[in-house]
Parts: C-alpha cells; sequence; structure tokens
C-alpha cells in the first residue's frame, strides 16, 4: 500500500479488491453524469458485473482512500502503452490528489520505459494541468 500526506491529512493507494465492486460503478456512473468521461451512456450493474469479475483481477486499478474511498487510477495496458483513468469523488477535486497518486502508482509499480497516455476533452483544463505538469 502507497501513503502520501497532502494538506495535513493521509491518503492511501492501494490495488482494487473485490470490494470495491459497487463503489467503481457507482463513481464511473457519476462521472458519466457530470460529463467527465468521453462515453455519455452509463452502465448497468450487471454489464459492470461481468467487465469487473473478467478484467479486475490482476489489473492495474488501484483504490485511492482517506478515511473512506475517494476515488480510483486505472491503467489500462494495451499492447507497449498504458492508457490513463482517473476518477475522484466531486469533493475531493482540485486538492492534488489524483496528481500524487498518480505519481506514487507511477513512480513505485512501473519503469522508466514504460509509456502512458491520456485521452482528455478538451474543456477539462483542470486535469489537463496534472498531465502536463507529469510531462504526458
Amino acid at each position: 500500500m502507497l501513503r502520501f500526506i497532502q494538506d495535513k491529512k493521509e491518503y492511501r493507494i492501494r490495488k482494487v479488491r473485490p470490494g470495491d465492486k459497487k463503489f467503481l460503478f457507482n463513481l464511473y456512473n457519476k462521472n458519466i453524469e457530470e460529463k467527465n468521461f468521453f462515453k455519455t451512456k452509463k452502465i448497468g450493474f450487471e454489464d459492470h458485473n461481468e467487465w469487473f469479475s473478467k478484467k479486475v483481477p490482476g489489473r492495474n486499478i488501484y483504490i485511492i482512500l482517506s478515511k473512506i474511498k475517494i476515488g480510483y487510477i486505472r491503467l489500462e495496458k494495451e499492447k507497449k502503452n498504458f492508457y490513463i483513468s482517473i476518477a475522484i469523488k466531486k469533493n475531493f477535486q482540485n486538492k492534488k490528489i489524483a496528481k500524487k497518486s498518480l505519481m506514487s502508482i507511477i513512480n513505485n509499480h512501473y519503469n522508466k520505459n514504460d509509456i502512458f497516455i491520456a485521452d482528455i476533452k478538451k474543456k477539462k483544463s483542470k486535469i489537463k494541468k496534472i498531465f502536463f505538469k507529469l510531462w504526458f
């Protein structure tokens, strides 16, 4: 488990577990509602269950926690590249948590030759800043 301090609060990062299924489902669909993702259609729980049971074991999905679960970072490997997806609960956004979490994950679990790619909506300038500061 990784840890970091931001604004005098401790945050932890760990790999996804079976008990995180509903949290991932709810946060993903909330981000669809808020138009944070390119996809525009919510997913049903049955589809999510199928995806979770097939894709999640051993995958590169990390849960960000404080006293509660506050977000996730998914690094989907395709050939030699890792595609980044980040979702943070709204009341925890704009606090540099996503940036520090992503930095910790990359620095501790990947090597310098790995290639990371993030597709960002044009209107999402705050998330763009995170990736530019991290040299994406």
